[in-house]
């Protein structure tokens, strides 16, 4: 490998340009392999609590709108269903979490 292909690799991984084909060449011509991964910034089972609350809260607040306002429910009972369902939606289908509404 010349000293200026090294170079451009260099300045393309700077950029953020660089291709996967490319890295993956440059890996073969020193005799590497290419590896590349996602690495979470936290912990899985922090990801899931934080997307169960937010389901639970889009949920819990479309119902709340269709309570009439008399036979609306205090706040803490609220945050005790919200979390309920939070807990409900963690022990159910992972793959049912990251689906979009009406899919």
């Amino acid at each position: 490998m010349t000293t200026s292909t090294l170079t451009r690799l260099e300045i393309s991984e700077t950029d953020d340009t660089i291709s996967l084909a490319t890295l993956r060449r440059a890996a073969e011509a020193l005799g590497c392999e290419l590896h590349y991964a996602w690495v979470p910034r936290q912990p899985l089972t922090t990801t899931l609590e934080e997307r169960t609350s937010r389901l639970a809260q889009q949920q819990m607040a479309a119902i709340s709108r269709m309570a009439l306002e008399a036979q609306s429910t205090s706040r803490e009972h609220l945050e005790a269903q919200t979390r309920a369902l939070a807990n409900s939606l963690l022990k159910g289908s992972r793959r049912a979490l990251w689906k979009e509404r009406g899919q």
